[in-house]
């Protein structure tokens, strides 16, 4: 279900583009996979939104049973600095589950993060 997921989180991001709720633009959506020089592995990061040759949001996307902890936040903050995105780059998380008390503390520290749940994302009638 990640993969499913992931395209459905971009989908989602193009809807609200669409419709002015985002306070910024981009002109392509996607995934980015590269080398992670300081771990000396290769690296995810499920959505970046760019707005020309410039990385206006990165995100990533956990499909789970349990919250989202910390440590996948710090994660994502840590990667942003691969596709050179500033510390003001918007960072976004995608959780089925929700967030944990930590990853929710975690995230007030990081400029622009912002926690989105799948039940966020749901248009209800």
């Amino acid at each position: 279900m990640g993969p499913v997921f992931e395209a459905i989180c971009r989908d989602w991001m193009w809807r609200q583009f669409a419709s002015g709720g985002l306070g910024f633009e981009f002109t392509d959506i996607g995934r980015w996979w590269g080398n992670d020089p300081a771990i000396r592995e290769e690296a995810e990061i499920d959505v970046v939104a760019v707005n020309g040759s410039e990385t206006v949001l990165v995100g990533e996307c956990k499909w789970r049973n349990e919250p989202t902890d910390a440590a996948q936040l710090e994660k994502l903050d840590r990667r942003a600095g691969l596709v050179d995105a500033k510390a003001a780059v918007p960072r976004w998380f995608f959780s089925r589950a929700g967030y944990t008390k930590g990853c929710r503390e975690y995230s007030r520290g990081i400029e622009n993060a912002r926690l989105i749940t799948f039940e966020d994302m749901v248009v209800r009638a």
